[in-house]
């Protein structure tokens, strides 16, 4: 405590125009000169902060979301051509077969409400994140515009109480 004393006041000397050259102190002694410090942010002392980057400000953010959320609403508007349940043969299993496609994309959309706080200081498995929705909701509707199974279970309990269960299977001919 006394050394940084003693340098304060020879720095203080100095400009206050005295006659200690610089790198000595008052004494006449050597001064070395302070250690360079690392203004690197750490935690704990040890580790460098992380920028984290929101999942919303990568530029493939609005394209998923567009899909996703477009997809749904086109196989699920009633107007639309495109409606899933007009698309499947008339039958309770075609019902059911058209109502868990629109679960998955359902599922998927609801996603996009709750991912843009999502950050991660990895944009790489920020980006696979998102390209995994892309890539389950086209897998969704390669499957089910193809009839086949979906390869997942489903369990819905309904606001009455009633439950809707389904092993994603296609039994619309049946």
């Amino acid at each position: 405590m006394l050394g940084i004393f003693l340098a304060t006041v020879a720095l203080m000397g100095c400009a206050a125009g005295g006659s200690t050259p610089p790198g000595t102190s008052s004494t006449g002694r050597t001064v070395s000169p302070a250690p360079a410090v690392d203004h690197t942010p750490t935690l704990a002392g040890t580790a460098e902060l992380e920028v984290l980057v929101r999942i919303d400000s990568l530029p493939e953010y609005d394209a998923a979301e567009s899909l996703v959320v477009g997809m749904f609403e086109m196989y699920s508007d009633p107007a639309n051509t495109n409606f899933a349940p007009g698309l499947v043969p008339q039958t309770e299993g075609g019902r059911n077969y058209a109502k868990d496609f629109l679960l998955i994309l359902a599922d998927l959309r609801s996603v996009f409400r709750f991912l843009p706080g999502t950050s991660s200081p990895d944009v790489a498995e920020l980006t696979a994140q998102l390209q995994s929705y892309v890539d389950k909701a086209t897998e969704a509707e390669r499957k089910f515009l193809a009839g086949e199974d979906f390869g997942m279970s489903f369990s819905i309990t309904n606001s009455d109480g009633t439950v809707y269960e389904s092993d994603g299977t296609n039994t619309s001919n049946e």
